[in-house]
């Protein structure tokens, strides 16, 4: 990505980042930042288990949950935003970002688009959750699978 022009460009021009994201014929590779590594590394990266499952249900039950945000959005984690970049190369697919800025639960519902890398890591999120003996809803609440 162009970030300086990015940086430079200002309203409806910046808001359409599409125009300064390059792309190859040959997408076979990701770039990864070195903050994103460090994040991972220093732990702002949980990993998605049974305990994390349980605290996203009570942060729901007691809507803790940052405004817009749905429980399955609050367990993406480094291995999410990974499989989000993978799925952009040859061999995941070459799935693109459609959409300005559409991220999450709630984005992936609306545009039900399967070629959008962030419905595919999104579904990636899900069936972990499922794995685990839970599910999640329309709105992107997660239940236990009992409950079903």
């Amino acid at each position: 990505m162009d970030y300086a022009g990015y940086y430079k460009a200002d309203g409806p021009e910046r808001a359409d980042r599409t125009q300064f994201i390059s792309k190859t014929d040959y997408a076979c590779t990701v770039d990864v930042c070195t903050w994103f590594t460090k994040m991972a590394s220093d732990g702002e990266w949980e990993k998605i288990d049974a305990e994390r499952i349980k605290l996203v249900i009570f942060m729901q039950d007691e809507g803790f949950l940052k405004e817009g945000k749905s429980g399955i959005d609050t367990l993406k984690n480094i291995g999410s935003t990974m499989l989000h970049e993978l799925t952009h190369t040859i061999q995941g697919g070459r799935s693109e970002d459609i959409g300005s800025d559409c991220y999450g639960w709630k984005c992936v519902m609306n545009l039900h688009n399967p070629r959008n890398a962030d419905t595919l890591a999104i579904l990636g999120v899900a069936l972990k959750v499922w794995s685990l003996g839970y599910y999640v809803d329309f709105y992107g609440t997660i239940n236990p699978l009992s409950a079903a």
